[in-house]
């Protein structure tokens, strides 16, 4: 897959795509290319929350390891927000099939936090 953005291009590799959860934390890399720095891989960390500890609707995330090539820098962002649209759009499938399962058309996602187990969601029902 390739992405383009003001002048410049790089290949994604989605099949290099890994995501392993511990402890509130959504650790992920894939692997990037140019023509300008070769094929490697970029790490990036979200903090989903865990019990008691950001377990709201907000996460934070940070790119890791070095960056001697630059380019991390220049497409880490946008990797970053790939990603994250993937979780928000797995979030809200998932409250859709709760609402469908449980005919509770007014659910609604009251947080969510990160376990080695998975991701789990908080889902409230609005009352009238």
């Amino acid at each position: 897959m390739i992405w383009q953005d003001r002048g410049s291009s790089v290949v994604v590799y989605p099949t290099t795509l890994r995501i392993r959860l511990d402890g509130g934390w959504m650790m992920t890399s894939v692997d990037l290319e140019t023509d300008q720095t070769g094929r490697e891989t970029v790490e990036m960390a979200f903090f989903l929350g865990r019990t008691k500890q950001g377990d709201g609707l907000v996460a934070t995330s940070t790119l890791e390891g070095e960056d001697p090539s630059g380019l991390r820098t220049r497409w880490g962002g946008m990797v970053q927000t790939a990603l994250w649209e993937g979780v928000l759009d797995q979030l809200e499938a998932q409250v859709q099939s709760i609402r469908q399962q449980g005919g509770k058309n007014a659910s609604y996602l009251a947080g969510f936090q990160g376990s080695s187990k998975g991701l789990h969601l908080t889902i409230t029902e609005a009352h009238s």
